[in-house]
């Protein structure tokens, strides 16, 4: 549990423990309120009070006061101090717009932190590594012409891995027919943010692709 921080819950934190101290010291007298008061009405009666009477109305009033403060805790401690996984969603139409606009920074933000990161391109090449994948579409975002435009056809997202089929038209230029080719991103979270840690691609008609793209890819 992360115990939520700030302000607010430090003087909500003193504020139920001066209730605590007043409801005890009140013997159970009643529910007394946080700010400390004289009541002559409530000491008469503690006065004419029974001791064993006087004893059970003390354990009771501390009792409750407990059970309340604790549930206020648990509530405001779930509610200001879980941690919250990042939209999925969200990230995947960020990294596609990083491709859409030849943001190598951006798509470069969006990578696994670690050492291993297979591309496997529509030949079936894998480049292994972040350094290779990055130089790869730096290369390609000189290239001003093409349009890629992606779209999410099926999805999974665990606690701490998600993985994304994409299906996306590339055009070499404006005016070309789109190829189209299978995406599949993997995605882990790492530091609260989801990254990349497999690409592989397939094109529906690799020879169509190759010809497009203008340029042999052996």
């Amino acid at each position: 549990m992360v115990v939520p921080g700030g302000r607010t819950f430090r003087y909500f934190s003193c504020s139920c423990f001066l209730g605590f101290v007043q409801c005890f010291g009140a013997g159970g007298a009643g529910w007394l309120p946080l700010v400390r008061r004289k009541d002559t009405h409530v000491e008469s009666t503690r006065r004419h009070m029974a001791p064993t009477q006087w004893q059970n109305n003390r354990v009771k009033n501390i009792l409750m006061f407990i059970v309340v403060i604790f549930s206020i805790f648990m509530l405001t401690a779930c509610d200001g101090g879980a941690a919250v996984k990042p939209d999925f969603d969200l990230a995947l139409q960020r990294h596609f717009a990083a491709i859409s606009n030849r943001d190598i920074e951006a798509f470069k933000s969006h990578l696994t932190k670690g050492d291993t990161l297979y591309t496997i391109i529509q030949n079936g090449h894998a480049f292994t590594t972040p350094a290779e994948t990055i130089e790869l579409h730096r290369q390609w975002f000189k290239d001003s012409n093409w349009v890629w435009e992606g779209s999410v056809v099926h999805k999974v997202v665990g606690e701490d891995v998600a993985m994304a089929v994409v299906k996306y038209q590339y055009r070499a230029k404006a005016e070309d027919t789109p190829i189209v080719t299978w995406l599949t991103y993997v995605f882990q979270l790492q530091e609260g943010q989801w990254r990349i840690v497999h690409d592989q691609n397939t094109a529906l008609d690799f020879v169509a692709f190759t010809k497009m793209a203008g340029s042999d890819v052996k």
